[in-house]
């Protein structure tokens, strides 16, 4: 089963910045930070626009997920997370609670 449309994280990271996601997120005191700026964002001010999988049967420390996010101000950007045993359950119970964006946007 393809998990992606692209073939590495890094060509998805790349494609994305091309697309707008030039920010970069991680989970801060249970909001998520802009790398970039500092702000700080509840799940409701945010949007998942698209995901995508990477796993090597392999070797589970290379099952990753990249989301890209927009803030309901603009902001574009991007969170890498392992997923499966070595998954960070603090991002992706944050990430349940944010909406993926639909066709009527933010």
């Amino acid at each position: 089963m393809k998990t992606s449309k692209y073939q590495t994280l890094i060509e998805a990271l790349d494609q994305l910045r091309a697309k707008g996601f030039k920010y970069g997120f991680k989970l801060k005191d249970k909001l998520l930070e802009c790398l970039e700026s500092g702000k700080l964002y509840r799940a409701d001010e945010l949007r998942i626009v698209e995901y995508h999988r990477f796993s090597n049967l392999k070797d589970p420390d290379d099952a990753l997920v990249i989301f890209a996010l927009r803030t309901k101000y603009g902001e574009m950007g991007t969170i890498v997370s392992h997923y499966g045993p070595y998954a960070n359950l603090s991002i992706f119970s944050f990430l349940d609670k944010v909406k993926i964006l639909d066709k009527k946007g933010l």
